[in-house]
């Protein structure tokens, strides 16, 4: 039996864009996102391990049933879209993908070996699970991630969830508030307003324990002061688990996002009206035997919209979506002096409640939540890797 060091590196750049896995070790879930040190190597304790990892004949995957794990089961790659409702999947190549079943809440997936060498959109109303047999080489992007009012797969609609952020109210004097950022991982930001009409209610944090498996919710609708359609809020990031038998690797190409929506902004000419909160990111999960993370992992939430002004065109401005970066989404602009909307939670910084106007900006929506589940044999984050926000982690594969 060989020595094999656990080595868990961080390295933060110069703006907090790269973050390996500061402040969590195999033991347990992570630290807050608050002020991260600047490096950090965790957990670098030796343990007697196999010479590199071997698939388990006893691999149990997380949140589904045991059966999706198939030790026959054929290799995936040229995968371009994954749709969980129907559920089907599509490749570019026009090879013959493994089959797609609804397993209660989720959308699964049983393969031997799985290569991500294109980008991939996942999308629908189910998470999505992946459970492989064999290796798993992640060198494009998973794109997971809500687009401003339309969730990503398993994520929640604006205004819905668990975490669904409260919706503005109509004051005097056409006064209006923003809709409230979504939380999860963490809590969301509360809308702008002032002292005597609040913005509306910051999402509550909930889930993010190992057993569970769910995407973002929605922020927030603004208010406005007739009774049209303002800022709708942003909708949640979707969910993905992958699940192998004896790696992961996400390449320094690699990317996996399930980012929250931006807020739309606040109506404009003829009525002006508040923006709604962003939607808060959804979840990644990975385990296998041995996790190699040099790319991206993004769960951030969605910036909340911008207000818009009494008979002025165009509308405030969207808030930005999650990103695949550790850089948070800026909120949308206000027209015309009206309120900016704030910025989503990311890496080491939470979402934000925007400053008090007369019609104001939505929250921002928060993160989600980063599972690391790995055994004894291996667990590496490189220095030039992003994980935002921090991940959670467990050793009892």
């Amino acid at each position: 039996m060989a020595k094999v060091r656990r080595l868990l590196s961080v390295a933060l750049g110069a703006t907090g864009a790269t973050l390996a896995a500061c402040g969590f070790d195999l033991q347990g879930s992570a630290e807050g996102d608050a002020s991260p040190p600047d490096a950090a190597i965790v957990d670098a304790a030796q343990q007697d391990a196999p010479d590199g990892p071997s698939v388990s004949p006893t691999f149990v995957p997380s949140h589904v049933p045991p059966s999706a794990f198939d030790g026959a089961a054929i290799d995936m790659s040229d995968v371009t879209d994954i749709d969980t409702d129907v559920p089907k999947i599509t490749t570019g190549g026009g090879s013959s993908p493994p089959k797609i079943v609804i397993h209660g809440s989720f959308a699964v997936v049983s393969a031997g070996a799985w290569t991500v060498g294109s980008n991939l959109r996942v999308h629908g109303s189910h998470p999505l699970v992946v459970v492989c047999a064999r290796g798993v080489v992640v060198k494009a992007m998973i794109d997971v991630a809500a687009r401003l009012d339309q969730p990503g797969a398993g994520g929640a609609a604006p205004g819905a969830g668990s975490g669904k952020g409260g919706d503005g109210v109509v004051g005097a004097a056409n006064i209006d508030t923003g809709g409230g950022g979504a939380g999860f991982g963490v809590a969301g930001a509360a809308g702008g307003g002032d002292a005597t009409y609040a913005g509306g209610a910051a999402g509550a944090a909930y889930g993010g324990a190992l057993a569970d498996l769910a995407g973002g919710s929605g922020g927030g609708h603004g208010s406005d002061s007739t009774y049209l359609k303002s800022g709708v809020g942003g909708a949640g990031g979707g969910a993905i688990q992958i699940s192998s038998a004896l790696s992961i690797e996400i390449a320094a190409g690699g990317v996996i996002d399930v980012g929250g929506g931006g807020g739309g902004g606040g109506q404009g000419a003829p009525y002006g009206g508040a923006g709604g909160g962003g939607g808060s990111g959804g979840t990644i999960f990975l385990e296998a035997p041995a996790l190699t993370i040099a790319g991206s992992l993004a769960a951030n939430g969605g910036g909340g919209g911008g207000a818009g002004v009494y008979n002025v065109t165009p509308n405030g401005a969207p808030g930005a979506n999650g990103s695949a970066t550790a850089t948070p989404a800026s909120g949308g602009a206000g027209q015309g002096g009206q309120g900016n909307g704030g910025t989503g939670g990311a890496l080491g910084a939470a979402p934000t409640t925007p400053a008090t106007a007369t019609n104001n900006g939505g929250g921002g929506g928060a993160t989600g939540v980063v599972w690391l589940r790995t055994s004894r044999v291996d667990a590496t984050v490189s220095a030039g890797a992003v994980v935002t926000p921090r991940p959670r982690t467990d050793k009892t594969l």
